[in-house]
């Protein structure tokens, strides 16, 4: 039994009573039918990409191209296509009992498409739930949690846009259903690395420091 499994119920149930306290300044989430395109790009369609037909996927596999661990609730990873028209025609990443992204570097922003059956929360289960996290979701800080109805069979919205406040970044973006067999699907992920230091903004730094030194 996966942690997913065992704590989905428990953080639903948690999360629906108390939806406004969960919800951080630190992190916004927004669920909309038209998610923005960030510098980085994963929609396992590109070219010579691994998938299920062409090689055997693990947590790891787009960690060489694209810096990012997938974790899932049962431990199996599915690329390929779906087989429902309403996710198109291309590949897609399946999750059993949800999907976790954690990248191998910061990020200010994120954005993708998910797909659950586990419908409208209710007290006693459904709903999906969005967990954005510095570090694992199991082990790291909490940075923002709520419980959506997820898109599923046509109907609902499928897109999220989760953007980092000013001063702030996240590494770690959790999915998953509170339903009876959740398989949560992701897509068309995008996303914005903190950028790395420039030059002058390091000597900026570094003529600061001299300053205080001297003051001192």
């Amino acid at each position: 039994m996966s942690y997913f499994s065992i704590t989905r119920p428990l953080i639903a149930a948690a999360l629906l009573l108390a939806t406004a306290q969960i919800a951080s300044a630190a992190v916004t989430v927004t669920q909309t039918a038209t998610i923005p395109t960030y510098p980085g790009t994963l929609n396992f369609d590109e070219v010579g990409g691994p998938t299920s037909a062409n090689s055997t996927i693990t947590s790891t596999s787009f960690v060489p191209s694209k810096g990012i661990t997938f974790i899932t609730g049962d431990g199996t990873y599915n690329v390929g296509p779906s087989g429902y028209t309403w996710l198109g025609t291309g590949n897609s990443f399946l999750g059993n009992y949800g999907v976790e992204m954690l990248f191998g570097y910061q990020v200010t922003a994120v954005s993708l498409n998910v797909w659950d059956p586990s419908g409208k929360p209710t007290f006693f289960g459904g709903g999906m739930v969005a967990s954005i996290n510095q570090g694992r979701s199991a082990t790291g800080t909490n940075l923002f949690g709520q419980v959506y109805t997820p898109a599923w069979a046509g109907a609902g919205i499928s897109g999220f846009n989760i953007v980092a406040s000013a001063g702030t970044s996240f590494n770690d973006v959790l999915f998953y259903g509170n339903g009876d067999f959740p398989t949560t699907y992701v897509d068309n992920i995008s996303w914005q690395v903190v950028p790395e230091p420039t030059g002058t903004s390091l000597a900026a730094i570094g003529l600061t420091g001299m300053v205080l030194r001297r003051k001192r």
